[in-house]
């Protein structure tokens, strides 16, 4: 909520018990063509109220009136929230902390979102500590070079242009 400069309340828990309207959950935000709906007051039963027929047309209906929706659940093993949002979503981004996600959890949450008709989109790899990952090369592409070469010239070079001798 800070990030964006939005409030707690109301959210998607509010709209689905009827307590709000769409047009009230649904927040601006300080960057431009993004809106933001919380998640309101957890409910005593998140997953049932996820799995709702209010919920299927809540996302039916932001579906018609946005170009992309994002859901941001909890985390995959530790409750059945992002089961039940996986069967109403196009795709599925696992997002993984280096060093911290081991990779049973990795393969058991792939397998999990598979299960339930989840379609995986890709991975997020966060808190990747770079400096320490990659040592000296990290020094060198972050100075702009990489094995001698320009990292303007490499795109250069991957976009098809010419190289024109920079390196």
């Amino acid at each position: 909520e800070q990030l964006f400069g939005v409030k707690k309340e109301p959210g998607l828990s509010e709209l689905l018990t009827g307590r709000v309207t769409l047009a009230s959950a649904i927040q601006k935000t300080l960057v431009e063509n993004l809106s933001i709906m919380v998640c309101g007051a957890i409910p005593p039963n998140p997953a049932e109220v996820l799995g709702s027929e209010k919920m299927r047309g809540f996302v039916e209906q932001v579906r018609s009136d946005f170009d992309v929706v994002l859901f941001d659940s909890s985390p995959i093993l530790a409750v059945t929230d992002p089961s039940v949002l996986a069967t109403m979503s196009d795709g599925v981004v696992i997002v993984v902390s280096a060093g911290k996600t081991r990779q049973e959890e990795l393969q058991h949450s792939v397998e999990l979102m598979e299960s339930v008709g989840g379609r995986i989109l890709g991975v997020v790899l966060n808190n990747l500590d770079l400096k320490r990952a990659y040592g000296v090369y990290y020094r060198k592409a972050r100075g702009g070079h990489y094995g001698g070469y320009s990292a303007k010239a490499y795109v250069r070079a991957k976009s098809g242009e010419d190289n024109d001798g920079e390196g």
